[in-house]
């Protein structure tokens, strides 16, 4: 499981599948519809990769973040990671909403604390994605690591 992550700090993907449509509360700014798809959550882990990501794949916790609730509804498939001290979630989430056939969900989603547009973005089919050198692919199916 997630104990085969790195407990360092770094920058995640979650890669999650919406098999169907719903409602989700997002925090304070209420309920909103999210369709069936593919979305991609990017946040970062400062205090350590192992912990973050080993909350994100439990699903009996306190709601804390706005991804918690899509996460209630939501299968996560696979997490890419690279470990780095410095903050660089919101590049990669403005750099995963710039592909092709790439939505926002809900602004501001995730972002409350930043002013990216949003840090999950949609698709309606996977996507390629590929984040370059020096990330590694944990498959949340499988409980293995790729680099």
């Amino acid at each position: 499981m997630s104990s085969d992550l790195p407990d360092k700090p770094g920058t995640y993907v979650l890669e999650l599948l919406l098999e169907s449509d719903c409602e989700i509360q997002v925090g304070r700014h209420g309920r909103a519809e999210f369709s069936a798809g593919w979305y991609y959550y990017v946040g970062s882990a400062l205090n350590g990769l192992r912990s973050r990501i080993g909350r994100h794949v439990r699903l009996e916790k306190p709601r804390h973040w706005h991804v918690d609730g899509l996460r209630e509804h939501a299968e996560i498939v696979s997490v890419f990671f690279t470990e780095s001290r410095i903050r660089i979630e919101c590049s990669i989430a403005i750099s995963i909403l710039a592909r092709p056939g790439a939505f926002q969900p809900y602004p501001p989603f995730g972002s409350s604390d930043c002013r990216c547009p949003t840090h999950p973005v949609g698709f309606t089919h996977r996507p390629e994605l590929s984040l370059g050198s020096g990330w590694s692919h944990w498959d949340a199916v499988s409980g293995s690591q790729t680099c």
